[in-house]
């Protein structure tokens, strides 16, 4: 999470049990703290917005809310 996050998002994040890992405010810094968080923790990236079945699964569930 970017260190300049809001606290009210540090204070969520923790009250579900997440566990914070700060980095700069950079996409390049963002990239690199996940890399490292996934080689120490084998950790998989689910990408918020460029991951294929992450899109697939959203369509589906808006074509079944229109219905």
């Amino acid at each position: 999470m970017p260190k300049n996050a809001p606290q009210v998002k540090c204070d969520a994040v923790e009250g579900y049990g997440g566990k914070i890992a700060f980095c700069e405010p950079t996409v390049s810094a963002r990239k690199a703290m996940c890399a490292k968080l996934q080689a120490e923790t084998g950790a998989v990236l689910v990408h918020p917005y460029d991951d294929d079945g992450l899109l697939r699964g959203q369509a589906t569930a808006a074509k079944e809310a229109a219905r």
